[in-house]
C-alpha cells in the first residue's frame, strides 16, 4: 500500500516550542503504522532547516539527493 500526504504546513509560530508539530506527526505515524504502512518518505527543500531539523527529530535519518524536474504546459 501507498500513501501519499501532500501539503503538510507547518504549526503557527506562536505554537513553536509547545509539541503542536510532534504530536500531530506522531498521531499520523501511528495511524500509518496500524494501517500496516512501513516506510515513510518526506520531501522539503534543503534549505528548510527548521523542517530538516524537525523530521530529524522525528527520527528520520537518511538524506537522499534527487532531482525534481518542471514543465510548463501551454
Amino acid at each position: 500500500m501507498e500513501v501519499w500526504i501532500l501539503g503538510l504546513a507547518r504549526v503557527k509560530k506562536r505554537y513553536h516550542r509547545h509539541g503542536v508539530g510532534e504530536k500531530l506527526y506522531r498521531e499520523v505515524e501511528k495511524r500509518l503504522e496500524e494501517a500496516g504502512i512501513r516506510m515513510m518518505i518526506v520531501d522539503t527543500e534543503q534549505g528548510n532547516v527548521e523542517a530538516l531539523d524537525f523530521f530529524k527529530k522525528m527520527g528520520f535519518n537518511t538524506a537522499r539527493e534527487h532531482i525534481w524536474m518542471t514543465k510548463t504546459l501551454k
